[in-house]
């Protein structure tokens, strides 16, 4: 099956967009546009906060992780979910901050980690990817010409 992703992402996009706009509504003629308004506000400004203080801790975690020796895989796919998160936040509409909130707690952004990180695997690595494995090394076809330490003669020709 041949699926184009940017028209998936398209489509999820439009359909997020038309579920905001419903729930907006619904919100608004429930408790007013005013109290809709300010709601989306605070709503936003919140998550800003909680956006911040955690992609401070994910950074930190990064530079821990590299000055360590270790692989930030994990803590750079958080970077990630955490950014995004934040973009979800900053677009108005409360569903989009639902999601965002959802990415800010670790549960639901690890099950989502698994999922980018299997996603990304598969594009680069072929083949079937286990969440926490490494790819064995591939081995290496030996090079038709000769090798390291090797010797051949020859003599060198000047053109004139």
């Amino acid at each position: 099956m041949n699926r184009r992703p940017g028209a998936l992402l398209g489509l999820a996009v439009l359909l997020l967009l038309l579920v905001e706009v419903i729930v907006l509504i619904q919100i608004g003629e429930a408790i007013g546009a005013g109290w809709t308004l300010l709601l989306l506000f605070v709503s936003s400004v919140a998550g800003f906060a909680l956006v911040k203080r955690q992609g401070a801790r994910s950074h930190r975690a990064v530079v821990e992780a590299v000055q360590a020796g270790k692989e930030p895989t994990r803590d750079l796919a958080n970077g990630v979910l955490i950014a995004f998160a934040g973009l979800l936040i900053l677009v108005p509409g409360f569903v989009s901050d639902v999601l965002g909130l959802l990415l800010l707690v670790p549960g639901p952004r690890t099950v989502v980690r698994g999922f980018l990180v299997a996603a990304i695997a598969r594009s680069v690595v072929p083949g079937p990817v286990v969440q926490g494995s490494t790819v064995p090394p591939q081995p290496q076809e030996p090079s038709p010409g000769p090798g390291p330490g090797s010797v051949v003669k020859g003599e060198i020709v000047e053109e004139p």
